[in-house]
Formats: structure tokens, sequence, C-alpha cells
């Protein structure tokens, strides 16, 4: 028995010896990698679209382990003024590179399939959608100082960039 815990703490002591010595050289520190963590959630709030206000919900998550982000887009507006209530909905896919630039893919309840392009910077992102064959514009995400999400879109109409809508929305 004794010999056994003699052979035992021998074998500890050259494990403990044949272990490198604590390094003290510094460690590197790592930049932040760009990432849409930020706008992860489920947000609630109003919107002013084609001139009229109705009500939006963003569900933003990542996907695909983690390697992009998953939008899906709800607006309500009702019927006032003679013209008729109506829902938009979409789903978009967003991934970002270590450089911040953002590509993905955007599909709506009017039949669009958008590419996508921007930049992500800190809690704010821009990004440009669509092709010139069909329709391109622009969309904006940002974090007010009060913690909103502000949103707004724009399009290119007859040549020239047209706001469309503009939402402030609550986390929930």
């Amino acid at each position: 028995m004794r010999q056994r815990l003699v052979l035992l703490l021998a074998a500890l002591f050259l494990v403990a010896a044949e272990s490198p010595a604590p390094s003290s050289a510094p460690v590197p520190t790592q930049q932040a990698v760009p990432s849409l963590g930020w706008i992860h959630g489920d947000w609630h709030g109003s919107i002013r679209i084609f001139g009229r206000a109705g009500e939006a919900r963003l569900a933003a998550s990542p996907v695909l382990r983690g390697s992009a982000t998953a939008f899906a887009w709800r607006v309500e507006v009702p019927a006032a003024g003679g013209k008729p209530a109506f829902i938009f909905e979409a789903r978009g896919t967003y991934i970002v590179a270590t450089d911040g630039k953002v590509r993905g893919q955007w599909s709506d309840s009017q039949g669009h399939l958008h590419p996508l392009a921007g930049k992500v910077s800190g809690s704010s992102m821009i990004v440009t959608w669509g092709e010139p064959a069909t329709e391109i514009g622009q969309s904006s995400y940002r974090i007010e100082a009060d913690g909103s999400l502000l949103i707004s879109d724009s399009g290119l109409v007859k040549g020239a960039i047209q706001p469309f809508s503009e939402a402030s929305l609550s986390r929930r």
C-alpha cells in the first residue's frame, strides 16, 4: 500500500515538473467583431408608411448557428379615409462579415425577392436592397439614445431617393 502511494506521488511530481510555467507574456486583446446582436429581440411600435399610420413588429434572432440574423417583419395598417387596410410581411437574412459588411436576402408578401448589401457599425446598419431591373431602396436601422429602434426606408423613384416609411419600435 505504501509503495503504491509513493509511486502515485512520484507520478504526480513528474507531471507537475513537466508542466510549463505560466507565461507572463501579455494576452493579445481581440477587437470586437461587428454583429447584429444589438437588434436581436422582439420589437413593437408605430410606423408611418406611404403617409398612413400603422403598427409594426420586428423579430430579430440569430440563425444558422449564430452566423446570421433573421428578421421577421410585419406591418398592419388599418382602413382609413376610404383606403383599405393592408398587411405587409417580410423575411430577411443578414450575414455580417468581420469588416462589418452585410449581405443577405429579403423576401416579402408582395412577391419581392431582393439581394441585400450594406454595412453595420456599432448599433446601426444601413442596407441597400434590390436591383436596377426591379427596384432599388435603402433601409436604415439604428438604436436611439432612449433605447428605441428607428427604422427608415427609402426607394428610388424616377431617379430620386424618396422616403416611404419610418418606424419607431420598443423592445418587448
